[in-house]
């Protein structure tokens, strides 16, 4: 699930969306995937705001479920 939403969301922006994901990218414990999924909703958040991104497709419900 980490690889595709990461993955994802950077084609919006290769430069500075990586650079937020750096302090969780790869998510190996726990604590770095609460902490990436916390960053990648506040990213679709933002990109939904910008008019780049439906909001809704990437939900709090789909992180946590994945």
């Amino acid at each position: 699930m980490a690889l595709l939403v990461h993955t994802l969301l950077c084609l919006f922006d290769q430069e500075t969306i990586p650079q937020v994901f750096s302090v969780c990218w790869f998510p190996y414990s726990m604590v770095e995937i609460k902490e990436f999924k916390q960053i990648a909703m506040q990213v679709a958040t933002d990109l939904a705001k910008q008019g780049l991104l439906p909001p809704g497709i990437l939900s709090k419900a789909v992180l946590e479920s994945a």
